[in-house]
């Protein structure tokens, strides 16, 4: 893990290079140090009086060592906004695509249930005409029953239509609260 690095610690590396006859930049510093942001050892030297030992040169490049990491700074805050306002954009298209997706589900389900019901009416009055044709027709009963199993097995597959919709839906609903999650744990604070 990274220590933090105090104005000793660059101060003895700039009187280090320094006696070394090379130019004192951030990047010299934070090459001989090995360790510290760009922006920290900026800040620093800012305290350290390195003015007397440096060319004109020299002090140039240290003013634009300082400017560079200033406008990198600016330039981090400003794509880290964008990051985080593209993030909220894809929330609001996540959540109207989700709203739009259990909307369709939800019609489904709907749309099955109202041809289970049908089915069921269809079931009723073919038992209640089962019933009036055993009376009168015997030999015909069997063709009846046949249609009668045929119809009660389009109906459990209606009702395991909609069970499944249903299952889909409420698994649909779970990705989505884990999405959600996983957003809003990468969105920078």
């Amino acid at each position: 893990m990274a220590q933090s690095i105090s104005k000793e610690v660059v101060e003895k590396a700039v009187k280090q290079l320094v006696a070394q006859g090379e130019k004192v930049t951030v990047r010299s510093v934070r090459g001989l140090i090995g360790q510290g942001s760009f922006s920290t050892i900026s800040e620093l030297l800012k305290f350290i009086d390195v003015t007397p030992t440096l060319s004109m040169s020299d002090r140039k490049d240290a003013i634009f060592d300082q400017f560079r990491m200033k406008l990198f700074d600016v330039s981090y805050e400003e794509a880290r906004q964008a990051v985080v306002q593209e993030l909220a954009e894809d929330r609001k298209k996540l959540e109207f695509d989700r709203v739009a997706f259990e909307s369709v589900e939800r019609t489904r389900v709907q749309d099955a249930e109202r041809a289970r019901k049908s089915a069921e009416k269809r079931v009723t009055k073919l038992e209640e005409k089962i019933t009036e044709i055993r009376s009168k027709h015997a030999d015909e009963l069997l063709g009846t029953q046949l249609e009668n199993r045929e119809l009660k097995t389009k109906v459990s597959a209606a009702n395991d239509t909609i069970l499944d919709l249903t299952k889909r839906l409420e698994a649909i609903t779970d990705s989505y609260d884990d999405i959600v999650r996983v957003l809003a744990k990468r969105t920078p604070e």
